[in-house]
């Protein structure tokens, strides 16, 4: 893969976030409200986290909401460099089938853990 199409690639990445996140915020939804709400309150917790957790913090009938939301929003902020990997995990939820996913800190909490 060369570098133009790597860089092609992120920007149809992104476009596809930005997509998500719209549709989460539509007229009759708070689905994105709700989800970035719920990840700021697991950024101010200062401990690891991952999607299961935030899925979990988000409440009932976020299986509603695009598939497509929460990785966006949980991407759109790694790449704000608001929260940083700290490891993987095989996700407990069956749709996911034992899949690897990213646990993540918020990256305040990272950086102040590393000076201390």
């Amino acid at each position: 893969m060369t570098v133009e199409q790597l860089a092609l690639d992120y920007t149809e990445r992104h476009k596809g976030q930005a997509a998500a996140l719209a549709a989460g915020k539509a007229a009759h939804r708070d689905y994105r409200d709700r989800a970035e709400a719920a990840l700021a309150e697991l950024i101010r917790a200062g401990r690891e986290f991952t999607a299961d957790d935030l899925r979990e913090a988000i409440g009932e009938d976020f299986d509603q909401a695009d598939p497509n939301l929460l990785p966006s929003v949980i991407g759109t902020a790694a790449s704000q460099r608001t929260i940083v990997s700290t490891g993987e995990y095989r996700s407990r939820r069956r749709s996911r089938h034992a899949s690897r996913n990213r646990v993540w800190v918020g990256r305040m909490c990272r950086d102040q853990a590393s000076t201390d």
